[in-house]
């Protein structure tokens, strides 16, 4: 994966971990989310689009990495160290 091709722009960090009351707080959020042990990380940088070349850029180096668990979402994206999965396509 050719690191230029992910767009430069700062990254902005979301959610990381989380306290079990206000991830009960949060609409759609799991259960047994994996913000609760530190695991997950969700992010958004200027200009996101869930479906764009830039944003699968930085799910292929997301897994190149180790990720495991990639959720698409409108605003953001979420990614963690769990089994390989994906949501929200």
């Amino acid at each position: 994966m050719d690191k230029k091709k992910i767009n430069n722009r700062p990254k902005t960090l979301k959610s990381r971990w989380r306290r079990q009351q206000y991830n009960g707080w949060l609409n759609g959020s799991a259960k047994e989310s994996m913000h609760l042990e530190g695991k997950a990380a969700d992010l958004k940088w200027p200009g996101f689009v869930k479906l764009s070349d830039n944003t699968n850029n930085f799910v292929k180096l997301a897994r190149e990495m180790g990720f495991g668990g990639i959720g698409y979402y409108n605003r953001f994206i979420h990614v963690d160290i769990g089994r390989p999965r994906s949501w929200g396509l």
